[in-house]
């Protein structure tokens, strides 16, 4: 009898111990899934921030590249003016 209780008490410890380790797999695998998520996460944001250093590279050079086009249209602008004037003196004088 004593021993028949001693077996049902190392058949419920071990069924105890069989539950536990599946519950500790399974942490184990939801870990690792958990880890392969954040580095996937992490990959992602470091290429977005290397998209967005890369964005603001190209709008400083943009905005370089219109104070330049500014420069020149109003250097350009000022050339024509004084091109249509000069002709334009020359075709009254020639007429």
């Amino acid at each position: 009898m004593e021993n028949k209780n001693m077996v049902q008490e190392f058949e419920s410890a071990l069924d105890t111990i069989r539950e536990t380790q599946r519950s500790i797999l399974e942490i184990s695998t939801l870990q690792s899934q958990l880890a392969t998520e954040m580095d996937a996460q992490m990959q992602q944001t470091e290429r977005l921030y290397n998209d967005a250093v890369g964005a603001l590279d190209a709008v400083g050079q943009g905005n370089e590249h219109l104070v330049s086009a500014r420069k020149h249209q109003s250097s350009a602008r000022k050339w024509v003016l004084i091109i249509l004037f000069v002709l334009s003196l020359v075709l009254l004088f020639l007429d």
